[in-house]
């Protein structure tokens, strides 16, 4: 599958078609990913048990 960056504000972006998050059981709503670089590529992996984060007031 070959995907061309998109503008984003400031940022960069990629759109993940439904079907390739279906194939990992990633729900965008809910799930939160862990993103790195490895080896000159950009690997993206579902977190098993995300952490909660406290709220700093």
């Amino acid at each position: 599958m070959e995907k061309k960056f998109i503008k984003i504000g400031n940022s960069y972006g990629i759109i993940i078609p439904p079907t390739a998050l279906s194939l990992l059981n990633i729900n965008p709503d809910t799930d939160k990913v862990k993103i790195s670089i490895e080896n000159d590529k950009f690997v993206i992996m579902k977190l098993k048990n995300p952490k909660i984060q406290p709220l700093l007031i």
